[in-house]
């Protein structure tokens, strides 16, 4: 609305200066045709009192005139000098109104600026930090993995060992070669499970590790929390100052355009008394135009008489001829004097239009100077909305910086938390990969118990086996020996077996000593009746 006005003034504006210049050339046009008309009366009525009179009336209208365009001039010029002031004031508070939004729109655009940093940078390094964090949560989750199937792999071994710990219990005829076996697969297992403590060291390493990124990432997240709201704080800071630079500069363009709208009323009084002037210079010219077509016509009746005169015959006709000459002349004094009285009306009329189009010139030049201002105004507004446009702009850019450092925040709190319960999950893991190293620790204990009771008892029946195959190979003797029969084995050496010793080769196959004879013998023994209670002698076939 306020555009449109400035627009309709100045338009205005332009029609009225249009508007003087039609005036003014047709009434400079009749001031000269008068001038002629004056002269040609002048020198027509020379020497006449009557013409002192009017040159009089005429001194005495100019004078008056001359007030009227002084007094014109004056009220003219306290409207330029009132104008002027009301310039330099309205400039002064545009000044002013120009420099509160310069400085809000240059505060507005450091604050942003600084919002705009701090956020990036924060979103930059809690990006960084969530990254990292990521990679070492997934390097612990591939770590943990691996713990656990390398940790089956040594339960597995283990309870492998075990098994064949229990069959060598079960079972007595265990080879050497078995043992070894089974002493290998213990020491895998014992390697195994020390590569699994180094795995959970790892693992634990990790995990502090993981805690101490989770710590400096809440921090991260902290700092980054009293940024935005310190940016937040600013920009609302920024806003405010905005908003205020908007509302000064707003009065001051309100002012401009009301001194623009209701200021000229003067101008609108001196157009209206131009085109008034105007209507009665013309109908004065009309009148003058009357007069000089009677004065033509009483000049052209005087001298047909005239020659009428120089032409008559007689007396009669020369008499006559004289009354016309007469009543000819009287004629054309009188339309003379109505002539000169028609170009006093129209002198009159010209300095009433001239008076006036003065005033119109006076009130122009000052409605000149009020556009001006609201033009200059109007500059001033455009520039200002489009500051007020780019603050706004860089606050709203600002906001949308804001809106994604806090979704950043929001994802990155998001991630810690999944982190810190990865986190857990993995300490859990972890206690009970110790829990299980310790129970393990323990199996392989008893194991190695089992298996060093098991290598003593092998050895021990290695050492049983010796002992009976070389009792087997005395035969009988050592047979008589095992089963403590001293009297049995005293035999052998007493002196009347000796001769029959001398062919004995005691426990070859075979001999007589043989552990098979021996059975055939005792199996022999068994199926003689006994001679009698006290004799053992068999009978002999």
């Amino acid at each position: 609305m306020r555009r449109k006005t400035v627009t309709k003034i100045t338009t205005a504006a332009a029609a009225g200066a249009m508007l003087a210049t039609s005036v003014a050339a047709p009434v400079n046009m009749a001031m000269a045709a008068d001038a002629d008309n004056k002269a040609t009366s002048e020198t027509q009525t020379t020497g006449e009192a009557k013409n002192i009179d009017e040159a009089k009336t005429n001194l005495d209208a100019a004078k008056e005139a001359d007030n009227k365009k002084a007094a014109v001039e004056k009220s003219a010029k306290e409207e330029k000098d009132k104008a002027e002031k009301e310039k330099a004031d309205a400039e002064k508070a545009m000044e002013e109104a120009q420099k509160k939004a310069d400085e809000a729109v240059a505060k507005a655009e450091a604050d942003f600026k600084a919002a705009q940093d701090q956020a990036n940078k924060e979103a930059e390094e809690a990006q960084a930090s969530y990254d990292a964090q990521q990679e070492a949560l997934k390097k612990a989750q591939e770590n943990k993995k691996a713990m656990a199937e390398a940790w089956n792999v040594a339960v597995g071994k283990t309870a492998i060992a075990q098994k064949a710990y229990e069959d060598a219990l079960a079972n007595s005829n265990t080879t050497a070669e078995e043992v070894a076996q089974k002493k290998q697969a213990m020491d895998d297992a014992t390697a195994d499970l020390e590569a699994k403590k180094t795995a959970v060291n790892d693992a634990q390493a990790k995990l502090d590790e993981l805690n101490g990124q989770s710590e400096t990432a809440q921090e991260a997240i902290k700092q980054a929390e009293a940024d935005l709201e310190s940016a937040t704080t600013a920009k609302a800071d920024a806003e405010a100052k905005l908003s205020d630079a908007q509302s000064a500069y707003n009065a001051a363009n309100d002012a401009a355009v009301a001194d623009a709208t209701n200021g000229t009323p003067e101008y609108n009084t001196a157009l209206a008394n131009v085109e008034s002037a105007k209507n009665a210079l013309s109908a004065a010219e009309a009148d003058q135009a009357a007069k000089q077509d009677a004065l033509t016509a009483a000049q052209t009746a005087l001298e047909s008489a005239k020659q009428e005169q120089a032409n008559a015959t007689d007396e009669v006709a020369a008499s006559e001829a004289e009354v016309k000459i007469a009543a000819a002349e009287t004629a054309v004094a009188e339309a003379q004097d109505a002539l000169a009285e028609a170009n006093n009306v129209v002198a009159e009329k010209q300095a009433n239009v001239n008076a006036a189009q003065n005033e119109l010139n006076a009130a122009q030049e000052v409605k000149n100077q009020k556009d001006a201002v609201v033009a200059e105004k109007q500059t001033a507004l455009n520039t200002a909305d489009a500051d007020v446009k780019t603050a706004q702009d860089a606050i709203n850019n600002s906001q949308a910086l804001i809106d994604k450092a806090t979704a950043d925040k929001k994802t990155a709190q998001d991630s810690l938390d999944q982190a810190n319960t990865d986190l857990a999950t993995a300490k859990k893991a972890k206690e009970d990969a110790d829990n299980a190293l310790a129970e393990s620790k323990s199996k392989l204990t008893d194991a190695q118990k089992k298996v060093t009771d098991a290598q003593e008892a092998y050895d021990k029946a290695l050492e049983n086996e010796k002992k009976a195959k070389e009792q087997i190979a005395k035969g009988s003797l050592g047979f008589f020996e095992e089963m403590n029969s001293q009297a049995a084995a005293g035999a052998f050496s007493e002196s009347r077996f000796a001769e029959s010793l001398k062919y004995t080769e005691m426990g070859a196959e075979g001999d007589a000593t043989s552990l098979e004879n021996m059975k055939k013998a005792l199996e022999w023994i068994k199926e003689q009746p006994y001679r009698n209670q006290v004799s053992l002698n068999p009978q002999r076939s």
